[in-house]
């Protein structure tokens, strides 16, 4: 196993395939599923398992981690000292041996290793607690707070923002304001007495006279509880008790994650559009996280932008303004009033599932169901995970077959999937009758349920199109284009065409019944996971697309 962790930056020491010596890659495991003693490691077009001496570690850059500009750039007014967060490293193919890295005001930068520094030990990462060691408006020297993210102050480019829980904004803060232990602070005095001196003087006090004195106290933390939650009950009515009027639009802290930053790239919208969301826009509850933690929703001119409980942290976007109508958001149609997951997963069974270029495999059928087994059943159960869960297996084929069905995520649940292992794959892959028995499961099941998980693992582009006839009745995927090259039609271009219109129905059919689980259940509540099994020049454009129809959903 590799010393190294996930989200370590390292260099190439080899040349293999498109992978050349000192490209940057991003350790996605310290383990290789299919290649013991090697580790897992995401180049610009290639996920390698590589051995420990193939790599040499970048020691201070890492994802999700702060670095600090050596360089100026003025074309992107980027000075030396400014501070930025690494993000990943570089897809362009001239710049393999560059990390990406944004500074403030969405600028992201493709640098080498030299152009920056490590920043200063106490920024620390995303999430990581710190001290003030200064006193400022309601801070005080000692107060513990929260690294939020990069500061988006252009006069405070070589600072952090901080969030404080007596100031929940957020303040940008250098090293020198903030500590990583708690800084000594000289004892408190009250008329007098420092806090010893009180409590001797407690220690004094008869029993009587102390039980008075607790519950009076008591009433006084039983009013001020009360006046709490009026403020926030009418906070909630008015913005969450927060207001932003005040505030310049480029002003309102942002906190961006990586899922958060994609969804806008794909929906083409800017940060400053989330920014004036937050301070014009309708406030609204969403659906609750998965952990059942607050939402917010603000809705802006053509923008639904979902925030977490703080208004802080981007969760998704997406656009209702005709730019992207088809994420416009509509209740869910059916309530999802139960608890527990409903897992409902497709495996593709058709004949190129038995093709042999997944390592340590004999097929790739027999990888994913390992895969299953190994990676979802068993860590799901030996992590506590799998309480409540229930798991539904559909066999993608030339029609859809429940091979199992809402059974609880325990052990006994591996042997069924033994014995479907064994099962040859054969014929094609139609995912159109595989989701539209998907949205059959997940609706029996619904009232049981507090969340569901469409998990689909393919190997490539689906095969509906071969039962399919074109617009003039002839089902040219069933024709041998070698014997007919015109495919009964006047000419190849025209036969061709209908070929390409016939592609292009089932993509839009195949989203539509994504989009319909989510119009049906709620667009949060539905994770979804599409899934790639086989070698990178397979055609996984369309599952890729299919993972980005809902806001919880990822491609892999």
């Amino acid at each position: 196993m590799s010393s190294l962790s996930k989200g370590a930056i390292v260099a190439s020491t080899i040349n293999f395939m498109d992978v050349s010596v000192n490209d940057l890659g991003v350790v996605m495991s310290a383990t290789d599923p299919y290649n013991e003693g090697r580790m897992l490691v995401e180049f610009a077009k290639y996920q390698l398992g590589m051995l420990p001496s193939q790599v040499r570690e970048i020691v201070h850059l890492r994802v999700d981690h702060f670095v600090v500009s050596a360089i100026d750039y003025l074309p992107r007014q980027l000075k030396v000292g400014d501070v930025g967060v690494v993000t990943g490293i570089s897809k362009a193919a001239s710049c393999k041996d560059r990390v990406e890295v944004e500074f403030g005001h969405d600028k992201k930068i493709n640098v080498t290793p030299e152009q920056t520094l490590k920043a200063p030990p106490v920024f620390g990462c995303f999430g990581s607690k710190v001290y003030s060691t200064i006193d400022w408006q309601k801070i005080k020297k000692g107060d513990c707070g929260t690294v939020m993210g990069i500061s988006s102050d252009r006069d405070a480019k070589d600072r952090v923002c901080i969030k404080f829980d007596s100031y929940p904004l957020g303040i940008n803060m250098d090293d020198s304001m903030i500590s990583l232990e708690p800084p000594v602070v000289q004892q408190s005095s009250l008329n007098g007495f420092n806090m010893s001196s009180i409590m001797a003087e407690l220690n004094r006090m008869a029993p009587s006279e102390k039980q008075k004195l607790a519950e009076k106290m008591r009433q006084m933390t039983a009013e001020m509880n009360a006046n709490t939650n009026r403020l926030r009950a009418l906070g909630a009515r008015n913005h969450g008790g927060e207001s932003f009027n005040g505030l310049r639009t480029e002003d309102i802290t942002l906190i961006s994650h990586a899922h958060g930053r994609s969804r806008r790239a794909e929906r083409n919208i800017l940060r400053k559009e989330l920014q004036a969301a937050i301070k014009y826009g309708k406030k609204e509850y969403a659906n609750p996280g998965r952990d059942g933690s607050l939402r917010w929703r603000f809705t802006y001119d053509g923008v639904v932008y979902i925030t977490d409980e703080t208004c802080r942290h981007e969760v998704t976007s997406w656009r209702i303004d005709g730019n992207d109508e088809d994420d416009t958001v509509l209740p869910a149609e059916i309530e999802l009033a139960g608890k527990g997951c409903h897992a409902v997963l497709i495996v593709d069974n058709s004949g190129s599932m038995r093709n042999t270029d997944v390592p340590g495999y004999k097929t790739r059928s027999e990888a994913v169901y390992d895969c299953l087994i190994r990676d979802f059943i068993k860590e799901q159960v030996r992590d506590g995970a799998a309480k409540d869960v229930v798991v539904t297996l559909i066999s993608m084929s030339d029609d859809a077959t429940i091979l199992i069905k809402t059974h609880p995520l325990d052990h006994s649940l591996i042997s069924q999937i033994e014995m479907i292992k064994s099962c040859r794959p054969k014929s094609h892959g139609n995912y159109i009758p595989a989701l539209d028995k998907a949205l059959e499961v997940m609706t029996e099941d619904a009232p049981n349920r507090g969340s569901l998980l469409l998990l689909v693992f393919s190997d490539g582009a689906p095969s509906d199109q071969r039962g399919m006839e074109c617009e003039h009745g002839l089902p040219v995927f069933q024709i041998d284009r070698r014997e007919d090259p015109t495919m009964q039609h006047r000419t190849s271009a025209s036969a061709w065409a209908c070929r390409r219109s016939l592609h292009e129905k089932v993509k839009v059919e195949c989203l539509q019944r994504v989009k319909r689980i989510g119009q049906v259940f709620g667009r949060d509540r539905v994770i979804s996971r599409m899934i790639a099994f086989g070698p990178p020049n397979e055609d996984f454009q369309l599952l890729s697309e299919m993972a980005s129809v809902l806001p919880r959903g990822e491609f892999q």
